[in-house]
């Protein structure tokens, strides 16, 4: 059976404001504070990939098409 309890935590069993869990698991929360089942949603960081750090040779600047037959 499903029951619709409201959640606003930023916890990977949260969907749309309501809690997703539908068989309790180990307690993950031991501070006192809301939920102890909550695990908090790790955000993804994703480096752009024109960083220099990522690439082996920096970006050039493109030319149109045109340009590069006239060369």
């Amino acid at each position: 059976m499903f029951s619709m309890i409201p959640c606003s935590s930023d916890c990977i069993y949260q969907v749309d404001g309501y809690c997703t869990l539908e068989t309790p698991t180990i307690v993950t929360n031991i501070t006192n504070h809301g939920c102890v089942h909550r695990i908090q949603v790790q955000k993804k960081t994703v480096p752009a990939p024109t960083e220099s750090k990522y690439l082996k040779h920096p970006l050039q600047t493109q030319m149109p098409p045109s340009h590069a037959a006239h060369q």
